[in-house]
C-alpha cells in the first residue's frame, strides 16, 4: 500500500509539473495549431497515467565502494569465486550470469511461488497511509458511481427522444456516406445539443428542434460536419482516456485543468477541419455557433442538463467566442513556425519518456564506463529477494526483545534500507560456507559413496550400486550429446577466416576438447538429458540439501504448499478415474475417428491424469464430488444412439481436442519422468512430513504427468541449439567461410576468454576425478567411468557442492547471535553489538542516497 501511494504521489506531482510547463509553452509560443496541442496536452495527461515507471539506471554518482571489512563478523571474509574454482559451486562462469532459457513449470509448485512482501513500517505510518489510500478510493469510486449514474440518466433521455425527420436524416445520411461511414441515429430534443453521444448501443446526434429549424442550410451543414469530424477522430474514446486520469487525480487541479483543455483543443480540430477542406461550412458553424447562444438565452424552458464525461461530445463546449474567431480566421492554422513544431514535438517526446521510465542514478565505474562491478558495493538500494525478506522477518521474530543490542536490530531490520544492509551479512557468511563446501566436495563425494579400504583403495557403498550403475548409463548419453556438440563446433571452426585475431581466439575456444562441457556447466547446468534439466531448474526453488538428503524448504511459501495439496487431491480424482473412465469409454460408440481416438484415450492413464489435473484446478470439492460433477458434464455433451453414447456437440469437441492433446503428450513422456522423479524422490529425506509428502507425489502422483505435459523440449538437440547460440555473433565471409561480426568482437573475446578458463579448469579437476577412479577398487566401473564418465562425475560433484546449503539461520546463529534453547530467542552476541550501530549507519547511507538519486 506503501508502494502504491508513493506511486500515486509521484505521477500526480509529475503531472503537475507537466501541466505547469505546457501552460507556458502553450502562452509563451502561442500555439494555436489544435493537434499539436492536443498532442502536447495528452503526452501531460499520461503522467498521471502512469503510476509504475520502468526503472532506468544512469551511471552519475562518483563510485564509492564499502569496505567489506567494515561489516565483516569475526572469522568472516568476503568470498568472490573466482574463474579458476567456479566449477564445483553455485556459479559456474561468476563473470557471467547464466541464462536460464525461459525455462518454466506451468505448475506453481514446481517454482518459488512466493510473493515479495512489503517491510514493515512504525504503526503511524502505516495508519496515515491507509488512511491516505482510503480517502483516495474513495475519492475514485464517489466521480465514478456519479459519472456512471449521469451517463446513464443521459442515454434514459436520448432513448426517449423522438427521430429527427426525414429530410434532416436524409441529410445527415448523405454527408456521412460520403466519407465512408453509417450514419448514427439523429434525434430531437427540446433544447439539448447539438452533441454526439456514445451509447451502449451506438451513437446518437441530438439537436434541439427548434433551434434546428432556425439554421440555413450552410449552418446545418457546418454543424453536421463538425459532429462527424468527431467521430472520424473517435473523441469520445480519446477523451475517456483523457478522463481517467482526472478520476485517478481527482484532488489534483492540474489534472482538471489539463483535460479541459484538451477537450477544448479536440473542438478546435474539428473545426479546423472544417477551415480547410470547406470554409462556406465553417462560416455557417460560426454562425450557428451565434445563434445557438441566442436561442440557450432564449429559451423558455429550463435546458437539459448536458452530462459531460464519457460518451458526449457536445458542440456547445466554451469558449464560443475563441471558436467563431476562429472559423472566420481560416489561416490561423497556419501560423505555427516549423522551429516552434520542432520545438513543442521534442517536448511531446520528452514528456512520453518520462511518463514511461524512472530514472535512478547509480555509482558509475572509476573508467567512467558506467558498467557495475560485480565486485563493488553500491550505494544504491538493491532489491531483496524474496528469501532474503522472508529469512529476515522470521528472524525479527525471535529476536530478544529485553536486549538493548537486539532490540535495536530489530527497529533496523523494519525499515527496507536496513533489511538492505544487513542482507550483506548474510552474503559474507553465505560466501564463508560456499568456499568451504567447494574445497570439500570431492571428499565429501567419495565418503558418501565409497568406503576407505586400510590400503587405500575406494569400495563402492552397496548403498550407492543402483547410483553407480545410473552413472554408468548417464555416462554414455553425456558423451553423445558431447560427441554432437563438439562435431558441430569444430565445423564452425573450420569454416573461420584465419584473419583477425578474434576469429582466431573464437577457434581457439572452438575447437578445444572440453569447451562443449565448458557451455554446458555454463548455459545448462551440466545437464545433458532435457528433462532432468527441466526438473533441475524448477526442483532447486524447493528443496534443499539437509546432510546427505534433500528436504522441502521449511520457509515454503504459503501458495507452493497449496499446490502439494492440490497435487494430492487430483492423485486421488485420478486413481478413481483410473477405473470409472475406461468403464464409461465401454458405452461409447466410435462412427468416426475423433470417437476412436477419445475412446483409446479413456483407456490410458494419462487421460484421467490429466483430467485429475484439470478438474481440480480451481475446485474446492472433495474428490468424489469432483468425480461427479465430470461426469455430469460428460453426460451432458453426450447422446444416447443404437449403438452408444456420441458427442455430436461441436463446442464440446473443441473443449476436448486441448485435454486430448495434453493426453498424448503426457503418455508419451510419462515413463521418462517417472524415471527420473523416482531418481529425486529416493534422494528426499521422507522423516520430514512435508518432504514425506512431496516424495510420495513424485513416486507415485499426477505430477509426473504434469512435467510431461509441461516440458517444453523433450525432443531437445543439445548440440544445435549451442551451433544456433553460435552463429548469432557470425556473418558470412565469402566461399563458404565465417567471420566474427564486427560489432560483436568485443563480446567474442570476452566470452572465449572464459570458456577457456573455464575449460582450463575443468581439467584441472578431472585430473583429480582422475585420482578417485584410480583408487577405486572396482576397475570395471572405473574403466566404465573414463571419458565423459568424468565429466559425468564432476556434474555430480558439482551438484551435490550446490545442493549442500547450510540453512542461512543456522548460520546467523552461530556466527551472530546466542541462541536461548529455553525459549528459542536470538540475542546478538557481545562481540557483535559494534556491528549493530555500522549496520544503522549503512542504513541510514543507503537511505539518504535513495532519496537523493530517484527522480
Amino acid at each position: 500500500m506503501t508502494t502504491l501511494l508513493h506511486c500515486l504521489v509521484t505521477a500526480s506531482v509529475m503531472l503537475t509539473i507537466a501541466c505547469g510547463l505546457a501552460a507556458f509553452l502553450l502562452r509563451r509560443f502561442d500555439v494555436v495549431t489544435p493537434r499539436l496541442r492536443q498532442c502536447l496536452l495528452f503526452c501531460v495527461l499520461l503522467q498521471g497515467l502512469m503510476l509504475f515507471r520502468v526503472p532506468v539506471e544512469l551511471p552519475w554518482l562518483e563510485s564509492t565502494p564499502i569496505d567489506a571489512t567494515q561489516f565483516a563478523v569475526h572469522g568472516v571474509a568476503e568470498f568472490t569465486p573466482s574463474g579458476s574454482d567456479a566449477v564445483v559451486g553455485n556459479t559456474p562462469l561468476p563473470q557471467r550470469d547464466r541464462s536460464q532459457g525461459g525455462i518454466a513449470l506451468a505448475s506453481t509448485v514446481l517454482s518459488s511461488g512466493r510473493t515479495d512482501r512489503a517491510p514493515r513500517v512504525t504503526s503511524w505510518t502505516e495508519l496515515g497511509v491507509s488512511v491516505a489510500c482510503l480517502i483516495w478510493a474513495l475519492g475514485i469510486v464517489c466521480i465514478v458511481i456519479r459519472s456512471l449514474f449521469r451517463y446513464a440518466k443521459l442515454c434514459r433521455l436520448v432513448d426517449q427522444l423522438q427521430p429527427a425527420p426525414e429530410p434532416w436524416q436524409a441529410e445527415w445520411q448523405t454527408l456521412c456516406s460520403g466519407r465512408g461511414y453509417q450514419a448514427p441515429q439523429m434525434v430531437v430534443s427540446g433544447s439539448a445539443g447539438p452533441m454526439l453521444v456514445r451509447r451502449p448501443r451506438g451513437y446518437a446526434l441530438v439537436v434541439p428542434e427548434q433551434y434546428w429549424r432556425s439554421l440555413s442550410a450552410d449552418q446545418r451543414r457546418g454543424v453536421l460536419l463538425h459532429e462527424l469530424a468527431h467521430l472520424f477522430r473517435r473523441d469520445v474514446w480519446r477523451q475517456a482516456v483523457a478522463r481517467i486520469a482526472v478520476v485517478l487525480h481527482w484532488w489534483n487541479p492540474a489534472a482538471w485543468w489539463c483535460v479541459r483543455r484538451y477537450e477544448e483543443s479536440a473542438e478546435w480540430a474539428c473545426d479546423e477541419s472544417l477551415t480547410r477542406t470547406d470554409p462556406a461550412a465553417a462560416r455557417g458553424l460560426a454562425a450557428s455557433l451565434v445563434q445557438l447562444v441566442e436561442f440557450l438565452e432564449n429559451a423558455t424552458s429550463s435546458p437539459t442538463p448536458i452530462a459531460r464525461g464519457l460518451g458526449v461530445q457536445s458542440m456547445a463546449a466554451p469558449p464560443l467566442t475563441e471558436r467563431v474567431t476562429r472559423l472566420l480566421n481560416s489561416s490561423s492554422s497556419s501560423r505555427e513556425s516549423v522551429m516552434k513544431r520542432l520545438v513543442l514535438g521534442l517536448l511531446a517526446a520528452g514528456l512520453l519518456t518520462l511518463s514511461a521510465v524512472q530514472f535512478r542514478l547509480v555509482a558509475a565505474d572509476a573508467d567512467g564506463q558506467g558498467e557495475s562491478r560485480s565486485g563493488d558495493a553500491s550505494v544504491t538500494l538493491q532489491v531483496l529477494s524474496s528469501d532474503s525478506k522472508d529469512l529476515i522477518q522470521t528472524l525479527r521474530q525471535r529476536l530478544n526483545p529485553d536486549d538493548k543490542a537486539s532490540s535495536e536490530l530489530k527497529q533496523l531490520l523494519a525499515s527496507e534500507s536496513g533489511q538492505v544492509a544487513f542482507a550483506g551479512v548474510i552474503d559474507l557468511l553465505k560466501g564463508k560456507y560456499r568456499e568451504s563446501a567447494r574445497a570439500e566436495a570431492i571428499p565429501r563425494f567419495v565418503e558418501k559413496h565409497f568406503e576407505v579400504a586400510p590400503d587405500g583403495t575406494l569400495a563402492l557403498r552397496t548403498s550407492s550400486r543402483v547410483t553407480a550403475d545410473a552413472w554408468v548409463q548417464r555416462s554414455r548419453q553425456l558423451g553423445d550429446v558431447l560427441d554432437s556438440m563438439n562435431q558441430r563446433m569444430k565445423g564452425v571452426a573450420d569454416r573461420l577466416e584465419d584473419s583477425g585475431d578474434v576469429n582466431q581466439m573464437a577457434r581457439r575456444m572452438l575447437t578445444d576438447e572440453h569447451v562443449g562441457y565448458a557451455i554446458m556447466l555454463d548455459e545448462f547446468d551440466g545437464r545433458s538429458d532435457p528433462i532432468e534439466l527441466f526438473l533441475g531448474k524448477a526442483l532447486e526453488k524447493i528443496l534443499v540439501r539437509r546432510g546427505d538428503k534433500l528436504v522441502v524448504i521449511p520457509t515454503l511459501s504459503g501458495d507452493a504448499r497449496r499446490q502439494i495439496e492440490r497435487f494430492e487431491s487430483a492423485t486421488d480424482v485420478f486413481n478413481k478415474l483410473k477405473v470409472e473412465l475406461p468403464i464409461f469409454a465401454a458405452e461409447f460408440d466410435t462412427p468416426d475417428d475423433r470417437h476412436e481416438r477419445f475412446v483409446a484415450n479413456l483407456n490410458d492413464p494419462a487421460m484421467a491424469a490429466v483430467v485429475a489435473l484439470h478438474i481440480t484446478k480451481d475446485s474446492t470439492s472433495s474428490p468424489t464430488a469432483a468425480v461427479d460433477d465430470l461426469f455430469a458434464q460428460l453426460e451432458k455433451v453426450s447422446r444416447d444412439t443404437a449403438k452408444g453414447l456420441v458427442i455430436d456437440n461441436e463446442e464440446a469437441w473443441e473443449n476436448l481436442q486441448e485435454l486430448l492433446q495434453f493426453a498424448d503428450r503426457a503418455g508419451k513422456r510419462i515413463d521418462a519422468v517417472r524415471d527420473r522423479l523416482v531418481r529425486i524422490a529416493a534422494d528426499l529425506d521422507t522423516s520430514d512430513p512435508m518432504t514425506e509428502r512431496f516424495a510420495a507425489q513424485l513416486k507415485t502422483g499426477v505430477i509426473a504427468y504434469q512435467v510431461a505435459v509441461d516440458v517444453p523440449y523433450a525432443e531437445f538437440d543439445l548440440g544445435k541449439q549451442v551451433e544456433g547460440m553460435i552463429s548469432q555473433v557470425l556473418e558470412p565471409a565469402g566461399a563458404d567461410q565465417l567471420r566474427v561480426r564486427e560489432d560483436a568482437a568485443e563480446q567474442v573475446n570476452q566470452r572465449a576468454g572464459e570458456l577457456l578458463a573455464a575449460c582450463r579448469t575443468i581439467r584441472r579437476y578431472l585430473r583429480r576425478i582422475d585420482d578417485v577412479r584410480e583408487r577405486m577398487a572396482d576397475r570395471e566401473l572405473a574403466e566404465s567411468l573414463d571419458g565423459p564418465g568424468r565429466m559425468l562425475l564432476l556434474t555430480e560433484i558439482r551438484r551435490s557442492a550446490e545442493q549442500s546449503q547450510l540453512d542461512a539461520m543456522e548460520l546467523l546463529s552461530k556466527e551472530f547471535f546466542v541462541v536461548d534453547e529455553t525459549t528459542n530467542q536470538l540475542t546478538v552476541h557481545p562481540e557483535r553489538v559494534e556491528l549493530v550501530g555500522q549496520l544503522a549507519a549503512r542504513a541510514k547511507q543507503l537511505e539518504q542516497e535513495l532519496k537523493k538519486d530517484d527522480f
